[in-house]
C-alpha cells in the first residue's frame, strides 16, 4: 500500500506543490479548500474537462475559483475529443469487469500527466475509505492526501461547505444525481439511468443507439428476476416499468482514474465474459 499521510512530516515541511484533483464536485472543492487552508500556495488545482458532464460544471468551477481566489488548471484528452461515446464507438466497447475504458482514457492519464509524482489531495468522503485503500494499492509510491477522511467529513458536509461559500451546486446535484460526473455513466444502476432518461434523454438515446450497433455484449444494466439475473439493454429498460428502480437507493456513481463499478453489476459483467 502506498502512503496516506496527510500530516506527513516530510509534505509539511517540502516547498513542492500538492496536486488538489477537482472533478466539479462537492467533495472535491471541500477537499480543495481544506488543503488550502493547510498547505497554502503549494495547492494546485487541476480537472479533467469532460465532454459529456453537464455545462453548468463549468460555471461551478468558475465560482470555485473565485472564492477560493485560485486558478484551476483544466487539461482536456484530444484524441476523443474528451467525449466517452467516442472512446465506446473506437473501442467498439462500453464497460467490462474492470470498468469503463473512458475512465482511463479520458480522466486517470490526463490527470496522472500532471505533476507526476507530487503530493495528491483527493476527495473520499469519511465513507469511502475502501475506495481510497484501492486508489493508493494502485498508485505505489505516490503520497496521497486525503483532508476528508481524516476529518471525518461525509457528503452531507461538503454540501455545508459549499452552501456556506455562497456557492450553487452544479445542475445534476439539483435535479437528484448524487454528484455531477458523466451524464451517462456505465457504472450507474437501473435507477440511475431511469433518471437520466428523464432528464437527459438525448444522452440517454446516443448511448442505447450504440447498444443497437453492438449488440447485447454491450448490455451493462441487469435485473435479478426468477432467482437469476437478466440482462437488460437501454431499449428494454425504457419499456419497463418498475418503481423499486429508484435512484436515491442506488449507491452513487464514482468516476476517477481508477475506474470502480458497482460490486453486483463487476460480479454480472465477469460472470459474461466467462461465458
Amino acid at each position: 500500500m502506498g502512503d496516506m499521510t496527510p500530516s506527513n512530516n516530510n509534505v509539511t515541511a517540502s516547498a513542492e506543490p500538492i496536486v488538489a484533483r477537482f472533478s466539479c464536485g462537492a467533495a472535491s472543492f471541500a477537499a480543495w479548500k481544506i488543503a488550502v487552508d493547510r498547505y497554502g500556495d503549494r495547492v494546485e488545482a487541476v480537472n479533467a474537462f469532460l465532454a459529456a458532464e453537464h455545462d453548468d460544471n463549468r460555471r461551478f468551477l468558475a465560482d470555485c475559483e473565485r472564492y477560493l481566489g485560485r486558478t484551476v488548471t483544466v487539461l482536456q484528452d484530444t484524441k476523443y475529443e474528451a467525449d466517452p461515446l467516442k472512446v465506446w464507438w473506437k473501442k467498439r466497447f462500453i464497460a467490462g469487469k474492470d470498468g469503463a475504458p473512458c475512465s482511463k482514457l479520458l480522466k486517470g492519464e490526463i490527470l496522472d500527466s500532471f505533476r507526476p509524482g507530487s503530493p495528491m489531495v483527493l476527495g473520499y468522503t469519511s465513507d469511502e475509505s475502501d475506495r481510497l485503500d484501492r486508489f493508493i494499492d494502485a498508485n505505489a509510491g505516490r503520497v496521497v492526501i486525503a483532508p476528508l477522511i481524516e476529518d471525518g467529513l461525509t457528503k452531507d458536509d461538503c454540501f455545508q461547505i459549499v452552501a456556506d461559500a455562497g456557492i450553487v451546486l452544479p445542475t445534476p446535484y439539483l435535479q437528484g444525481f448524487h454528484n455531477s460526473n458523466c451524464l451517462e455513466c456505465p457504472k450507474g444502476g437501473l435507477g440511475y439511468w431511469k433518471h437520466i432518461d428523464r432528464y437527459y434523454p438525448e444522452n440517454y438515446e446516443k448511448v442505447a443507439l450504440l447498444q443497437d450497433v453492438l449488440g447485447p455484449s454491450s448490455w451493462f444494466l441487469s435485473d435479478r428476476r426468477g432467482g437469476k439475473r437478466v440482462r437488460l439493454s437501454l431499449r428494454m429498460l425504457r419499456e419497463i416499468d418498475e418503481p423499486r428502480w429508484r435512484l436515491q437507493d442506488e449507491p452513487p456513481v464514482q468516476c476517477g482514474g481508477l475506474c470502480e463499478l458497482p460490486e453486483s453489476l463487476a460480479r454480472h459483467l465477469e460472470d459474461d465474459e466467462a461465458a
